[in-house]
């Protein structure tokens, strides 16, 4: 007999196909297994960058927060004079905005009287006191370029009952403090004309009744020089990060 069986010759036929599609099946797998390693390596090396990026980042404005912050405080020390100096005078930074500071002089000290907003002789000596010490400290050249604006804010008790009331005679007195500032020191320091607004908050942060003592209701009756801060640093980084394209997200 010559040659081998047709059998035993599609079999082998059958076996040499199959290795083929097993080797081809072999090689295609370990070209996925190893593409999908390399995107992986890739996806790995691009999450880290983005994490070191955004590290530096958060780092970054930290940093300008802390300037910033550094000369709030800077600017508050300053300020503080008024409250050694001047009876009843207080300042302070809001607990939550260290970006503002609050100087309040008590109604008390500036002598209202009931429903009525004109400034009496005690309270122009008062404003004229304390004036003569916050214009020079607000235009000195290393407070004044960190001032955005200053807010004259009035403040009336519940006493009238009616808030509309409290809200117009709190506007009154704020607008009768900032005149008078303005008339007596726009001609030495014009910047405070520039600078400040006026606000009549009437009883909307009383903490007292109505019915309260009249020492109570003195809390609440005040005017307050809201001076609000730069954030320089803080806005450079900020438009820093735009003009590169990037988003300035939470964590920053």
């Amino acid at each position: 007999m010559s040659g081998g069986s047709p059998l035993a010759s599609s079999l082998t036929d059958m076996m040499t196909s199959l290795m083929v599609v097993f080797v081809l099946l072999l090689v295609t797998t370990l070209k996925d297994v190893s593409e999908q390693k390399v995107e992986a390596e890739r996806q790995r090396a691009e999450a880290s960058r983005a994490d070191a990026i955004a590290q530096q980042r958060k780092n970054r404005i930290q940093e300008a927060w802390k300037r910033d912050r550094h000369g709030a405080d800077d600017v508050h020390s300053r300020f503080l004079i008024l409250q050694r100096s001047l009876p009843g005078v207080s300042v302070f930074q809001d607990p939550t905005d260290p970006f503002l500071i609050v100087v309040v002089i008590p109604e008390k000290e500036l002598d209202f009287k009931f429903g009525d907003h004109k400034l009496s002789p005690v309270a122009e000596t008062i404003l004229r006191s304390f004036g003569s010490m916050f214009m020079p400290i607000l235009h000195a050249p290393d407070t004044l370029p960190l001032i955005e604006a200053i807010t004259v804010e009035g403040h009336a008790d519940r006493r009238q009952k009616i808030s509309f009331a409290n809200l117009e005679i709190s506007q009154k007195r704020s607008f009768e403090v900032m005149k008078f500032l303005l008339e007596e020191f726009r001609a030495s320091f014009p910047h405070f004309d520039e600078l400040s607004s006026v606000s009549g908050r009437g009883d909307k942060e009383c903490t007292v009744g109505s019915e309260s003592s009249d020492d109570e209701q003195a809390k609440c009756r005040s005017v307050k020089f809201k001076v609000r801060i730069k954030r320089s640093e803080t806005q450079r980084f900020i438009d820093e990060v735009t003009r590169e394209g990037l988003e300035v997200g939470d964590g920053v």
